[in-house]
């Protein structure tokens, strides 16, 4: 379609065609070539092949632009407006997370401590459904009824204990008896009453700004609790649980707070 356009237009301009070679010798880059064709016998035919490749060759060219050109053909570039929005856009998104990094770290180790209580539950629920023997000091078995986690609010804010529930005279209270002065079971001569089964967990060591805010049973507010398991079902008993089936240890932050939720019947549940 291209060829025929040209072909039709050379046609009637050929006449003229005396002004083209004239400024065609003159060119740099086609003079060696209009030499040839004169010699030869330079013709409409010769005259419309010598167009119709300059057409394509040109064609070529501005594709191969196109393809590898950096900017565009106006050849605008970046402006020293636009470096400098793109500085102040990185700059404040860099100040803004400055700001908030220490608000985030908070956050991040509220949800570690919290998942942290939920998963010492749960083990604490596999030592009450497995049995596990806890040794005095000479290496000797206690005879433990029970595990469990105790919290008291009265006596620490940051932390808790992993407790064994330890007999007296065969019967085991379900329940943790002692204090967080209590020494280790491990460290002990045949204790008779509850002792620590780890070292006491503090969970302000993730953050300062962390804190067991409350203990919540039944929408009330109370200072001290402990999660007992019984083996070998386990048979759960929450201390201070009236009414209801369930008990939550609320922690903070500060800023935030995360729930553990433990029911009587074995569920652990994080909010």
């Amino acid at each position: 379609m291209v060829s025929k356009f040209f072909s039709n237009l050379i046609t009637a301009r050929f006449a003229h065609c005396s002004d083209f070679i004239e400024n065609a010798r003159r060119s740099r880059h086609n003079s060696a070539e209009l030499s040839k064709k004169l010699k030869k016998g330079f013709t409409q035919h010769h005259f419309h092949s010598m167009i119709i490749n300059m057409f394509a060759n040109f064609i070529t060219i501005k594709k191969h632009k196109r393809k590898f050109r950096l900017f565009s053909e106006s050849g605008a570039g970046i402006t020293l407006v636009e470096i400098a929005v793109v500085i102040f856009i990185v700059a404040l998104f860099s100040t803004i997370m400055i700001s908030d990094f220490p608000k985030i770290q908070r956050q991040f180790a509220l949800s570690r401590v919290t998942y942290k209580l939920s998963q010492d539950l749960r083990r604490t629920q596999d030592l009450g459904l497995s049995g596990v023997r806890v040794n005095d000091s000479d290496e000797n078995p206690i005879t433990v009824k029970g595990y469990g986690i105790y919290v008291n609010l009265n006596q620490s804010t940051k932390q808790y204990i992993i407790y064994a529930d330890v007999a007296t005279i065969g019967v085991a209270d379900q329940k943790y008896n002692g204090n967080f002065s209590t020494s280790l079971c491990s460290s002990q001569t045949s204790p008779t009453s509850d002792c620590v089964i780890e070292e006491i967990i503090d969970i302000s060591k993730e953050n300062p700004s962390l804190y067991i805010k409350s203990i919540k049973i039944n929408n009330v507010s109370f200072t001290f609790t402990s999660i007992n398991f019984t083996p070998p079902g386990p048979i759960i008993n929450i201390d201070n649980l009236s009414s209801g089936n369930s008990v939550g240890i609320e922690l903070s932050n500060g800023s935030a707070t995360r729930t553990v939720w433990v029911n009587t019947s074995g569920l652990i549940e994080v909010q």
